[in-house]
């Protein structure tokens, strides 16, 4: 019987909802959750990711001391986490564990560039409740209005 449930969860399949928190000078104009199974599912232990689109949209000139900071909701573990040459350093919590990815820009960042940040992860194996559901927050400051 252990074994039945053993492999029942190794089975689970978790949703994945993305939710983008925006401050009031943002630069994140669109976040999309990529490599995910029908229904906005995945099966537990396989990763997925959360791509967060940016932009410095500043009308007045460039963007200084931009940043990027996604909290990690608490259903799913730091994979990995990849920048563009716009970023000029990403703090991450250990692989395997959960917390905060924090993308710090290069400032000035020019206005008008754009790029896209990668965070991948994945629902752990053997607790990962049947249905959880991972709702991802994301916000920026700096990237956007007057500076």
């Amino acid at each position: 019987m252990r074994n039945k449930c053993f492999f029942r969860l190794n089975r689970l399949i978790a949703a994945v909802l993305l939710l983008v928190s925006m401050q009031a000078f943002s630069g994140i104009n669109n976040k999309t959750a990529v490599n995910v199974d029908p229904g906005n599912t995945k099966h537990t232990g396989q990763t997925f990711s959360y791509i967060l689109s940016y932009d410095c949209s500043s009308v007045s000139g460039n963007c200084v001391d931009g940043k990027i900071t996604d909290v990690l909701p608490p259903e799913v573990v730091f994979v990995s986490a990849q920048g563009t040459s716009d970023v000029s350093s990403i703090t991450t919590p250990a692989v395997g564990s959960n917390g905060t990815v924090e993308f710090i820009m290069n400032s000035p960042l020019q206005a008008g560039n754009a790029g896209d940040l990668v965070i991948d992860v994945r629902f752990p194996v053997g607790i990962t409740p049947d249905g959880a559901v991972a709702s991802n927050t994301a916000t920026s400051t700096n990237l956007g209005g007057a500076t």
